[in-house]
């Protein structure tokens, strides 16, 4: 049997005039835990290193989430916790 594997990615921000967090915006099935981690990183323009016990898959549906909460969010999910060091996002 053949199986396909179909992925939908949305990526959208906006920035409020007040508030300087990206709001995120992520439709993902089955997506790599690693490449949401990647589109996050570029999102808010940081460099990214990812520990190699990071899990795989994960299903995402965020519609206009602040940059920190989704982070947040993701990470927690996935039992993982991060930190920010010079402009570097640590996994």
């Amino acid at each position: 049997m053949n199986k396909q594997l179909f992925l939908f990615f949305v990526l959208t921000f906006n920035i409020d005039a007040f508030d300087s967090e990206p709001l995120v915006s992520m439709h993902l099935q089955q997506a790599r835990v690693e490449s949401v981690l990647t589109s996050l990183a570029e999102l808010k323009g940081l460099n990214l290193i990812i520990n190699e016990q990071v899990p795989g898959l994960v299903n995402v549906e965020f519609e206009q989430v602040p940059w920190s909460r989704a982070l947040t969010i993701l990470l927690q999910m996935q039992g993982l916790e991060y930190a920010i060091e010079h402009n570097v996002l640590l996994v």
